[in-house]
């Protein structure tokens, strides 16, 4: 792994991979932290990671990923500057060449924010009742990320869909990050896994989908499996995290057991529609949700859902379940 570097290797990618940083004005904070030390982060207004090494020195760069295995080339004997090491077609360590149209993993180290907020960040609303440190993740926790497509129903009566097995089947301490696609415009989403696979956070900035009519969205983007991912219980719905309109996968990772008022007529319904709205506005909304489990519980037992509109946080909305 990374803990190879040699010291010099952060000094000779500050200039090989240096790109234009600027100060966030605000927004929600991104991290991940390299096998080797090396904590990456990116305000949500902000195009570029912050790369800070363990020695101290400091780079920009937009994708963490490539930055990453970019270093391992080099620390295993690769020569060269970052336009060489994509020119070779990206050699790994061991001179193989990356498939790009593999799912692309990446292990990284889960951060809490709570614990980088700065002195310019507005003062958190109290968490109570939702008790975040609950099944926040230790971050002592290395999670591996894959990037996975999701899928659609099928065009042929009863055949059978496209739908993703990584996302029907989430791994224990996994983030995923799910592109779904919806008459070809993509959507992409980032979800997190406990160690028992239930799904305890989603990121993204919202786009609504591309099929304007719902039956026809529904038609081919919703899983003949949902009302299962609700449980027994019938007070419950299986409820999208991210809903169909905002091109929320179909699959699993993306559904919780949720009640059924709530998810149907309730708050949770009424912020969707707050959300769309802002959209139609033409306003950009990124949203951060939070799912909290008693126990070993496979129902949540609250959300939370956070949403940046136009750079300006909203205040958080929590939702008994």
């Amino acid at each position: 792994m990374l803990a190879r570097v040699a010291p010099w290797l952060g000094r000779a990618l500050g200039t090989a991979s240096l790109l234009a940083y600027s100060p966030s004005t605000g927004g929600a904070l991104d991290e991940l932290k390299a096998p080797d030390g090396t904590t990456y982060s990116k305000h949500s207004d902000e195009v570029y990671y912050k790369a800070v090494g363990i020695d101290g020195n400091e780079w920009s760069t937009d994708d963490p990923q490539q930055d990453i295995q970019f270093r391992m080339w080099k620390a295993n004997g690769g020569e060269g500057s970052l336009e060489d090491w994509l020119a070779q077609g990206m050699p790994d360590n061991l001179g193989n060449h990356i498939n790009a149209g593999t799912a692309d993993k990446l292990t990284t180290s889960t951060i809490e924010t709570e614990s980088t907020s700065k002195e310019s960040t507005p003062k958190k609303e109290k968490l109570s009742p939702f008790k975040k440190n609950k099944t926040a993740t230790p971050k002592s926790t290395v999670k591996e990320v894959v990037k996975v497509t999701a899928g659609s129903a099928s065009d042929t009566p009863r055949a059978r869909g496209s739908w993703a097995k990584e996302l029907e089947n989430p791994q224990p301490n996994t983030i995923y990050e799910a592109t779904s696609i919806h008459d070809g415009q993509p959507a992409v989403y980032t979800y997190e896994t406990d160690e028992q696979g239930r799904t305890i956070k989603v990121t993204g900035k919202l786009k609504k989908s591309a099929i304007k009519d719902q039956t026809e969205r529904d038609k081919k983007h919703r899983s003949s499996k949902q009302s299962s991912y609700g449980g027994d219980d019938p007070n419950y719905d299986g409820g999208h995290l991210v809903g169909t309109l905002f091109q929320g996968p179909a699959e699993k990772l993306n559904l919780v057991p949720q009640l059924k008022d709530q998810n149907r007529y309730g708050e949770w319904r009424q912020m969707e529609k707050d959300w769309a709205k802002e959209l139609d506005k033409g306003n950009a909304v990124e949203v951060e949700i939070l799912v909290e489990y008693d126990g070993d519980n496979k129902t949540p037992s609250t959300m939370r859902a956070t949403s940046v509109v136009n750079g300006v946080k909203q205040k958080p909305q929590d939702f008994d379940n």
